[in-house]
């Protein structure tokens, strides 16, 4: 019934706050930028409403400020804002440093007050600073079991597409430490046709070829077969009944 959204680009967050609007979601409160770390949520007393929080912070492996790719919205047939909205690199530069910001950004691990034994899930969106996010939620991935981890892997953002493929593997393998088992769903990219059989890596060698399940390059590699984006949901393997995902 709660949903913590970490969102540090401000016209994300307006965007945000107008979906809960239109959604008619009255619980709805923001969480601004810690004046000192560590960030601490308000305790959350649930009823049969949902509550909403949007904190305002960027989640990764480190706590601080970085620099901050804040893309403004733009006009047309939709409202699209924030396409390149992510954490830039050190020394990562933009044709213009109108779009630069800085933001906070904290561990998930080091967030006081959430109650991380009743997390059900948790998504990351983070244009390629997922392995990160996995990182810096370290401790809640091993000690807390959640369920179920969602994300979007895109190749869109820098670098090339073996950078990318690389990358995608270190995240399946990080997760797969962590217990869990991760499916290609079918968000905009093509899926390979494998892609309605479960997805069990305790059983798969890593250099299969050819004929049965793909290894983790293989399987990362099928992911950027159209345009470099695609929608992972990983389970943890607790939560599976006999080793089946229903």
């Amino acid at each position: 019934q709660t949903v913590y959204s970490f969102e540090p680009s401000p016209q994300n967050g307006e965007n945000f706050l107008y979906t809960m609007q239109t959604r008619q979601v009255k619980k709805v409160e923001i969480v601004p930028p810690p004046k000192a770390l560590p960030l601490t949520i308000p305790v959350v007393h649930t009823d049969s409403s949902p509550a909403v929080y949007l904190v305002q912070v960027a989640v990764g492996d480190t706590d601080g400020v970085v620099r901050f790719a804040n893309d403004p919205c733009r006009e047309g047939k939709g409202k699209v804002c924030g396409k390149v909205n992510r954490v830039l690199t050190d020394g990562e530069q933009l044709h213009s440093s109108k779009k630069v910001i800085e933001v906070p950004i904290v561990r998930f691990d080091d967030i006081e007050e959430i109650d991380r034994d009743r997390i059900w899930v948790f998504k990351i969106d983070v244009e390629g600073l997922e392995l990160a996010v996995l990182h810096g939620a370290f401790d809640t991935l091993r000690n807390h079991r959640i369920p179920f981890v969602a994300f979007e892997m895109s190749g869109s953002a820098t670098g090339t597409v073996e950078t990318h493929i690389d990358g995608a593997v270190k995240i399946l393998e990080e997760l797969f430490d962590h217990g869990y088992v991760c499916y290609h769903m079918r968000g905009f990219n093509k899926c390979p046709a494998h892609a309605n059989t479960e997805f069990c890596w305790w059983v798969w060698p890593e250099d299969s070829k050819g004929a049965g399940a793909p290894g983790f390059e293989e399987y990362a590699r099928s992911l950027f077969t159209s345009h470099g984006l695609a929608d992972i949901l990983c389970a943890n393997d607790a939560y599976i009944p006999d080793n089946h995902f229903i």
